[in-house]
């Protein structure tokens, strides 16, 4: 292989890592927490692609109530803050105790990459995490307080359900 050849494949592969051979390259990496320790939903994996840091994601039920929406929030985090990038309302029955798979389409790369690099930030942090959680009896778990506390609401009906 060439010189000039072994440079090209160096740096695509590189780019198939993630890394950048260029200087004004913004990198950034994906990853997930825990709002609360009584959240009863765990992301438990996610997949990536080149279009979305978050494609697909497995959810676990650690509660008792079945499940069947979980609503998903993506924050942004560089030195200059933290701020809420994207979100979505993610349809999917999950038993109690058990974990599903559910495509999420969130963190779009392209985009993160550019809002990092108007900031003039070289790296930055797209965290995934679950917003609140819809069960299929009507009720809603959603945390209480500043997204540092820990209380949390019991389960609550949403706005306008009766019971019959």
């Amino acid at each position: 292989m060439n010189p000039m050849g072994a440079l090209n494949y160096l740096a695509a592969a590189m780019l198939a890592l993630g890394a950048c051979p260029r200087a004004d390259c913004q990198q950034v990496a994906f990853t997930s927490r825990g709002i609360s320790l009584d959240c009863p939903i765990t992301i438990s994996s996610f997949t990536e692609t080149k279009a979305h840091g978050f494609e697909s994601v497995v959810l676990s039920n650690d509660g008792e109530l079945a499940v069947s929406a979980v609503y998903l929030e993506v924050t942004f985090r560089t030195d200059a803050g933290e701020e809420t990038v994207d979100e979505r309302r993610v349809t999917v029955e999950i038993d109690p105790h058990e974990a599903k798979r559910a495509i999420a389409d969130l963190g779009d790369v392209t985009g993160l990459r550019q809002k990092a690099k108007s900031a003039r930030q070289d790296k930055a942090l797209a965290i995934l995490s679950v917003k609140s959680v819809e069960f299929q009896n009507g009720t809603v778990w959603r945390p209480r307080g500043p997204a540092e506390g820990t209380l949390i609401d019991p389960p609550v009906k949403p706005p306008g359900r009766r019971d019959k």
